[in-house]
């Protein structure tokens, strides 16, 4: 499937189509399915040089933000995350989860106090996230402060992240 979809953004531009904003998104999806870095710098490149205003584009952004620090390229999703006039939770969960999945949790707690500091809501899926790090870190007393965190905020866990039977 994300082959196709790579196929299908190359035969676009060969064509002349201009690619929307959701047709990028996808395909920096693709890339990052497929691990294909290369062509994802490639996108970004063209967006770049297109003119196209990533910082305003959240949705583009956190596909870039995403594809990079899957690829292990943090200080490129990094970047793209600063660029941002304005963040939605969606680009600071998963450069928290970057962070974490790279063995850096300070970076990744870090961020999770300035999410909390700003005024963005804090929802389920950003605390989910956040246990999961804790556990990926073996840390069980840091978990249950997260998970008791959760359960006392109000977008918190109103029911278990992990599904239900």
């Amino acid at each position: 499937m994300c082959d196709r979809s790579l196929r299908l953004f190359k035969e676009m531009q060969m064509q002349g189509e201009i690619p929307d904003e959701y047709t990028f998104t996808s395909t920096l999806k693709a890339c990052r399915g497929l691990g294909a870095f290369q062509e994802g710098t490639q996108i970004h490149a063209f967006l770049i040089i297109r003119g196209c205003p990533i910082p305003v584009q959240n949705i583009i952004s956190g596909a870039l933000i995403d594809l990079y620090a899957q690829c292990g390229y943090l200080f490129q999703a990094r970047k793209v995350f600063d660029q941002l006039e304005t963040k939605s939770v969606v680009p600071w969960t998963t450069l928290i989860i970057g962070y974490s999945q790279e063995g850096n949790l300070s970076e990744a707690m870090d961020l999770f106090r300035q999410l909390k500091g700003s005024r963005i809501p804090i929802d389920r899926f950003v605390l989910s996230s956040m246990i999961s790090v804790f556990a990926d870190f073996a840390l069980a007393e840091s978990g249950k402060q997260m998970h008791s965190y959760a359960i006392k905020t109000p977008s918190g866990l109103e029911t278990s992240p992990f599904g239900t039977c």
